[in-house]
């Protein structure tokens, strides 16, 4: 059974012997993509695009999730494990992003996930790799060269912060098992660093067979990964922008998760479908979510009213009272700090 502690307010898991010291959460860029596509309006142009996007971040996240299995079947307690790190590099003006960094007294490994299913062709010839299925064939960065480049700025970083550097080994793990692989090249670093997911702890053993020579301590190990935790910084993509949407683009309203439309009624403490009389009482949760996520951290009564289409001030008053918000300002200009949305 495995148990959730904190260490420096992270969660961390300890399943089996090693440490998943910073947990795989789902990302900013998940959040807010389904938030908005959810609120937007049915003829969005670029609706598709968003939705194939998202499929992607999913399909991103699961593959790493699935990798827990096998980091739990790991038989000490020597392996630390970070998912999703985004950190500045050495310069401080641009940030490079690791899918999984694991931590030993021995070496220190990055991990690339990938969860694609379809024909993967490697090719470092023209740094790329081509995704082939029946519909189409797509042109996609190389992962072999991105964990390279991600081991070069973890070094860097390491060195700045002036700890002790350890060998750093990089692999790329395919975590479909409908994935079919082929690779133009018969270069080593190919063939050694590309693996499915069912050969990853015979791939530890051999990273173990290979770096018998302890390093650093286990403190050591835990000042590194804190502050790798603390340095993390979570990218907030703004689609506004990025997809061209307008505010008036997206709908307002609290949400029926029974019919999926923004058809919720409040009242008398309740919210009442007006399409097929489903109730919550705590429907305002997910939308003032959607609200935080979409717009700012912050609300008014007046903005509280207009986006869940309260009847009255009143209304809106005793909402924000019965969430026990924080607040700044007077009684008409009062601003409430929503809960805080964490992101990965």
């Amino acid at each position: 059974m495995s148990s959730i502690k904190r260490i420096n307010n992270e969660p961390v898991i300890q399943g089996g012997f090693n440490l998943i010291k910073k947990q795989l959460k789902l990302s900013a860029k998940i959040e807010k993509l389904e938030a908005t596509i959810r609120r937007l309006v049915k003829d969005f142009p670029k609706r598709q695009e968003m939705q194939e996007e998202l499929a992607k971040s999913y399909a991103g996240y699961k593959g790493e999730l699935s990798l827990d299995y096998y980091f739990n079947l790991l038989p000490t307690n020597d392996y630390f494990f970070l998912h999703n790190l985004r950190l500045p590099n050495s310069n401080g003006n641009h940030f490079f992003q690791m899918d999984i960094v694991l931590l030993t007294p021995f070496y220190f490994l990055i991990i690339e996930v990938k969860n694609i299913a379809g024909t993967l062709t490697f090719d470092p010839v023209f740094d790329q790799l081509i995704w082939t299925t029946p519909e189409k064939e797509i042109a996609l960065p190389d992962p072999v060269r991105q964990v390279k480049n991600q081991k070069y700025q973890l070094i860097e970083w390491l060195k700045l912060k002036r700890f002790p550097l350890l060998p750093v080994e990089t692999i790329v793990v395919l975590t479909n098992p409908q994935t079919i692989i082929k690779i133009n090249s018969i270069k080593k670093e190919y063939i050694d660093r590309i693996i499915r997911s069912t050969r990853f702890i015979s791939k530890i053993e051999d990273f173990k067979r290979h770096y018998t020579k302890e390093l650093i301590s286990t403190k050591d190990i835990n000042k590194i990964s804190n502050l790798l935790i603390k340095q993390h910084t979570p990218a907030v993509p703004d689609f506004f922008e990025r997809f061209n949407i307008q505010k008036s683009e997206l709908l307002t309203g609290v949400f029926c998760e029974n019919c999926s439309m923004f058809t919720m009624q409040y009242h008398w403490g309740e919210w009442i479908c007006k399409r097929c009389s489903f109730t919550n009482k705590d429907g305002h949760l997910d939308a003032l979510r959607d609200f935080a996520l979409l717009y700012q951290p912050t609300i008014t009564n007046r903005q509280l009213r207009d986006f869940l289409h309260l009847p009255n001030s009143d209304s809106a008053y005793y909402l924000l009272q019965s969430m026990s918000l924080q607040h700044t300002g007077g009684y008409k200009g009062r601003k409430y700090y929503l809960p805080p949305v964490e992101l990965d």
